[in-house]
């Protein structure tokens, strides 16, 4: 078995994990990234009612605004990921989180749903990283994302956790 790393490198650059000569890692807390950029996504008849179809929207956008324009359409739950997952995508890739996607798992999603999300919002959704950890081997990256509508309402909290393996 090699050596524990040391230093905050832990093989590699820009990570958020330190590594003692015990072999233990810990946050690097001044290194979370605190201001990733919000991503604001206008909610459309389209996106709830329309047939996706590959490449590009099917023929159920027509029908969809037709019903979306005499109906408050709201959005079921699960479609928080449409509004929420672009978000963590710049947060995920931040040099300073140091995440090896080449080796990075899902791990889990849970969400906390609030205000309801109807055709017309425009959601906002603002990522950060929350904790990284490891364990038995493997880094655990914990971020958080929050979505809020255009009356600063939060409309759904998600906490989304991804695993990588030989940290």
């Amino acid at each position: 078995s090699a050596p524990p790393r040391s230093g905050y490198d832990c093989g590699v650059p820009g990570t958020m994990l330190r590594r003692e000569p015990d072999g233990t890692l810990h946050l690097r807390p001044a290194a979370i990234p605190v201001a990733v950029a919000a991503i604001a996504l206008p909610i459309v008849a389209a996106m709830l009612l329309g047939t996706v179809t590959v490449g590009g929207i099917g023929p159920g956008l027509a029908a969809g605004a037709a019903v979306a324009a005499t109906l408050i359409v709201v959005a079921p739950p699960m479609f928080c990921v449409v509004y929420s997952a672009p978000a963590m995508g710049p947060a995920i890739l931040d040099p300073e989180v140091g995440m090896n996607l080449a080796t990075m798992l899902h791990g889990s999603q849970e969400f906390v749903w609030g205000e309801p999300v109807c055709v017309g919002d425009v959601i906002t959704t603002a990522p950060s990283c929350k904790e990284i950890y490891e364990n038995d081997g493997k880094g655990f990256y914990v971020f958080e994302t929050v979505s809020t509508n255009q009356d600063a309402g939060e409309v759904v909290r998600g906490t989304w956790t991804n695993i990588v393996r030989g940290v």
